[in-house]
């Protein structure tokens, strides 16, 4: 069912919300949230972040009156000048234009109401410049225009239509025949959108499936209705079977979205956007660049009709990449088959990513469902936490659930050099989870992560929306793999290391590869040329090897001695800090708001899978 969304007028949701401050509970005793345990599936240094703990997680419960509070939860980007930029967050029929950045405060977000028509399904993407970011709608066919500002009205839009027409008109959601491709297509500055639908005959052996691409540009804003730039037939449709999906990202590192489409009998084909691009390119790789055929696992084939699943299939930089590949992976949770155990299977991109057919066998690395919790359904959904740990690790959010979906649970893998099956960060309770998106919320540089819950007993009222803010933190263990790591080898039982990087540095901050013997709690000196103790303070060493986000707070232009000591072990570093005209801002939200702007170059386009109420 598809929920038209109607917005003209309303009172900022927060009103009517429960707002829960820990001014106004009783000074008592109370249970922590997500009580610590030990279970092989966790690492022995698993974060277990609490609600109501300042730094850790803060949370708004919606009431019976605004259920779907976080309905819709999306980052806009930055601002220009790379300063943090707009969440667009939904509660029901109602939309949010909320500023992010140091002084973020869930419990006063300072919103801008969106005077905005939507229906369950939209995208984002720059249509007229790289300024603005607009909104396609995908059932009205309309482009809402941003503002200077990056706000929306219903009122401020472009009516897309098309030429080729059946005898009774064409399908009215072409989001059911082809996700909308939103890319930089014909031109290297704006976005094209590529639509498609099949035409509507009184006999279906007529009916065709068509491609047709609108250039970005100002054609488009200065006009109130647009049609096609060009088409192109991919040929007859069922218009009862007829659905692709598309999942697009720089699996290649050319700097230009490719992507991936699943037909209608979930074979899987593969487009290299390459220029010039054309239509006709891509209807042939739709019918005959196979990038996966579910034809050739029998059990697989017959036992998951829908794979893959919008909800569970991802694309995020998860694997470590030799310097110069900016490609980014592909995610894909394959059920139990008589070839693999159910897992999130991690295919690696690259500049030869799509040269040939991918199998189960052929990915670069696999999660295993943790077998020793109570988690029968995993994974439910897949998203990328962006980088809590402030060591360019990004963390792998995984949703899952009881097999009654009355409890849940939510499991944090920290990637790249960092990858492997064990879970970083873990919480559970009675709630259900769909949504969310990275943000910049304080000024410790590392980025946050804002999602949706709708609890379904204890946390908060029955049924009820709510928006949960994790913070990232430096207590997120970061063990480095040795498969991915660049730690050539673990020292002798006596001896400790540590190597900084970036070195020499122009920010406030760098990242620790520290190699230690032993977990322990330890101290760190930073000292100057002289001898002279500059700064100081404690240090948490989870032992092995690992990394770590180290802040050189007012230090000015030198060289320095970086030193850590326990009571066993010491080592120390060279760190060289670059004149103050160098230096950015102490919490950095540009270089954050770039990760994010980076990461959703390549993301499953859906929001069904992370949108309004399903």
């Amino acid at each position: 069912m598809v929920l038209k969304i109607a917005v003209t007028r309303f009172c900022f949701f927060i009103l009517a919300i429960i707002l829960v401050h820990a001014a106004t509970l009783p000074l008592v005793a109370r249970a922590q949230s997500n009580p610590p345990f030990r279970n092989p599936s966790l690492d022995t240094d698993c974060y277990f972040p609490q609600i109501g703990v300042a730094g850790e997680i803060d949370t708004i419960y919606g009431s019976y009156a605004n259920e779907y509070l976080g309905a819709y939860i999306h980052n806009l980007g930055p601002k220009q000048g790379g300063m943090p930029g707009n969440m667009l967050i939904g509660n029901n029929s109602v939309f949010e234009v909320a500023p992010t950045g140091p002084n973020f405060n869930l419990h006063n977000l300072h919103p801008i109401a969106q005077t905005l028509e939507l229906t369950g399904d939209f995208y984002f993407g720059h249509f007229h410049d790289q300024n603005h970011l607009d909104i396609y709608d995908q059932e009205t066919w309309r482009i809402y225009w941003a503002d200077d500002n990056g706000n929306y009205d219903s009122a401020n839009y472009t009516q897309l239509k098309s030429n080729i027409q059946g005898d009774e008109g064409l399908t009215d959601d072409a989001g059911l025949v082809f996700t909308p491709y939103i890319s930089h297509l014909s031109s290297d500055t704006v976005d094209d959108i590529v639509l498609g639908f099949y035409t509507y005959y009184n006999t279906l052996s007529k009916d065709s499936l068509f491609l047709v691409q609108f250039h970005g540009g100002q054609n488009l804003i200065l006009n109130k209705i647009v049609y096609e730039d060009t088409s192109a037939y991919y040929g007859q449709a069922n218009r009862f079977n007829a659905d692709h999906s598309t999942i697009k990202g720089r699996f290649r590192g050319t700097g230009r979205d490719d992507l991936i489409i699943v037909d209608e009998d979930r074979n899987v084909f593969f487009f290299k956007n390459d220029t010039p691009f054309t239509l006709e390119k891509l209807v042939f790789a739709m019918l005959y660049d196979t990038l996966w055929t579910r034809t050739s696992n029998i059990a697989w084939r017959d036992s998951n009709q829908i794979w893959p699943d919008p909800f569970k299939t991802l694309t995020m930089p998860a694997l470590p990449k030799k310097q110069g590949d900016s490609s980014i992976d592909w995610l894909v949770s394959i059920p139990t088959t008589n070839d693999s155990d159910n897992g999130i299977f991690i295919f690696r991109g690259g500049p030869d990513f799509g040269s040939h057919r991918i199998t189960i066998d052929s990915a670069a690395y696999v999660i295993s469902q943790p077998s020793s919790l109570n988690e029968t359904v995993w994974p439910q959904e897949l998203i990328n936490a962006g980088d809590m740990t402030g060591t360019g690790n990004n963390v792998l959010y995984v949703t899952a659930s009881n097999n009654f979906g009355d409890y849940w649970y939510d499991n944090y893998y920290v990637t790249g050099q960092a990858l492997d099956k064990k879970i970083d960060i873990y919480n559970s309770g009675s709630y259900s989870i769909h949504i969310g998106d990275t943000l910049t919320a304080n000024e410790d540089s590392l980025e946050d992560f804002l999602n949706d819950r709708s609890w379904l007993n204890a946390m908060g009222p029955s049924g009820a929306g709510a928006l949960v803010l994790t913070y990232g933190s430096k207590n997120i263990p970061v063990h480095l793999n040795p498969k991915f790591s660049d730690v050539k080898s673990i020292p002798s039982e006596n001896d400790a290391d540590i190597s900084v990087s970036p070195n020499p540095m122009s920010k406030s901050w760098s990242v620790a590869t520290i190699v230690w013997p032993e977990s322990e709690d330890g101290a760190y000196e930073i000292f100057d040329m002289l001898g002279r103790i500059v700064q100081q303070g404690p240090i948490r060493l989870f032992g092995g090897a690992e990394q770590q986000r180290i802040y050189f707070s007012n230090l000015a232009q030198g060289t320095y001695l970086f030193t850590i000591k326990s009571a066993r072990h010491s080592a120390s570093a060279k760190i060289v800090k670059l004149s103050t005209a160098s230096n950015g801002s102490s919490s950095q939200p540009s270089i954050i708001q770039q990760m994010k702007q980076a990461r959703d170059d390549g993301t499953i386009l859906s929001t069904q899978a992370s949108g309004l109420p399903r």
